[in-house]
């Protein structure tokens, strides 16, 4: 009998699990161009807390000159390392922030991946990836941000402004290349 109780319990925690990222999932709302790019601080691979506010944000008239922070374009793509449509926009990503890095370009790769000590090493390795990477384990940032799956790349303005969205873009470096050529003069 006790066994059976404990395997209806745990069947009804599973189903209450599901019905509850189900219900999760129908109010998330993705975030759109011309939105303010929702806050976040997560860990990087190295261990050090990031926040966007550090890069970007609105600009603030009561904060000194001498305090103001130098601010930057801001391009997040959100990732995993089974994800096939991330693979293959990784190559072109890491030929934008090449290019633009010493302009005034932040970019961080943001992995979705559960165990990221596990599968990022082989990940960065295979694929030469010299951009930051930012942990979203609970994918917590992911769905802030109102996503359900990836990739999606996302380019903020200095005033953390959303310009825009793009999710599996074969053609995601032509796009963000002219859109950064001209903000990035």
């Amino acid at each position: 009998m006790k066994k059976l109780i404990f395997l209806i319990i745990i069947i009804l925690s599973a189903l209450g699990f599901q019905l509850s990222a189900v219900i999760q999932a129908a109010e998330l709302k993705p975030v759109k161009p011309g939105q303010l790019a929702p806050l976040f601080m997560l860990r990087d691979f190295e261990g050090s807390y990031v926040s966007l506010k550090n890069f970007c944000d609105v600009d603030d008239t009561k904060t000194p000159p001498a305090l103001k922070k130098q601010r930057a374009v801001v391009i997040l793509n959100f990732f995993s390392t089974i994800c096939f449509p991330c693979m293959e926009e990784m190559p072109a990503l890491q030929r934008i922030y090449e290019k633009y890095k010493d302009k005034g370009l932040k970019m961080f790769l943001i992995s979705i991946d559960g165990k990221p000590e596990e599968v990022l090493p082989q990940f960065i390795k295979d694929y030469g990836v010299e951009v930051p990477i930012l942990l979203d384990m609970y994918q917590k940032t992911l769905q802030k941000y109102g996503f359900e799956s990836v990739p999606h790349t996302i380019l903020i303005d200095k005033n953390r402004k959303i310009l825009s969205v793009s999710k599996e873009d074969k053609e995601i470096d032509k796009k963000l290349d002219e859109k950064l050529s001209q903000l990035l003069k």
